[in-house]
């Protein structure tokens, strides 16, 4: 399995990321050998936000309804963020005085991807990398 979060998704819809065409052939290739990709709730509401500030409405449209289709044909598995991730994120939140700049959101998609032992997360956020847990970042600059 392997982890999506907001950029990964930004960058695969949106032709003027400059990590486009390599993030688009990386998930159809990861697609095309069966492997899923996972994101959370909290990841679509992060993206859906961010394609509505920086994107037209059909973007956006075409965004949600591809995303429900992914979901229903089991390339995207949904995960939502459960009580204990969201209580460990925020003891990660503290804990990490010197990295206030780790969103909420990618502490959250921290802990699920630590339950579901997810290693690899299709992000250019090295935080993920920072914090010592072993993710990989697969397109940190």
């Amino acid at each position: 399995m392997i982890f999506i979060d907001t950029w990964g998704f930004k960058a695969y819809i949106d032709k003027k990321e400059e990590k486009h065409t390599k993030v688009k052939e990386y998930i159809e290739k990861t697609w095309k050998n069966k492997q899923q990709l996972v994101t959370s709730d909290y990841i679509i509401d992060e993206t859906i936000t961010l394609l509505s500030y920086r994107l037209d409405y059909e973007k956006v449209k075409i965004f949600i309804e591809k995303l429900e289709l992914s979901i229903d044909r089991g390339y995207i598995n949904l995960v939502r963020v459960s009580i204990e991730d969201f209580e460990e994120a925020i003891k990660k939140k503290l804990k990490y005085k010197d990295k206030l700049g780790i969103s909420f959101t990618d502490l959250t998609s921290m802990e699920i991807m630590l339950r579901l032992k997810i290693e690899n997360i299709i992000t250019e956020d090295k935080h993920f990398q920072d914090v010592g847990f072993g993710f990989k970042a697969l397109f940190v600059k």
